[in-house]
């Protein structure tokens, strides 16, 4: 995948993936791939708060909110 075998959040998150199957989690669980996988490239946070958006630059600020 595109996981780093050092990250323990990646790990625990893609093991989580195989337990809970329901439509909701799965949901959930890939909003949780993004991140991680977005912090494993070294970019910023992005969560729904706009406050950490601030350091994205502006043409992905506006795909993003």
């Amino acid at each position: 995948m595109f996981y780093r075998e050092n990250s323990f959040s990646g790990r625990f998150l893609f093991g989580a993936s195989f337990f809970r199957q329901s439509d909701s989690t799965k949901k959930h669980l890939k909003s949780d791939f993004k991140s991680v996988r977005d912090r494993i490239r070294g970019r910023p946070f992005v969560s729904k708060n706009r406050i950490f958006k601030i350091r994205i630059s502006k043409s992905e600020k506006q795909m993003t909110i």
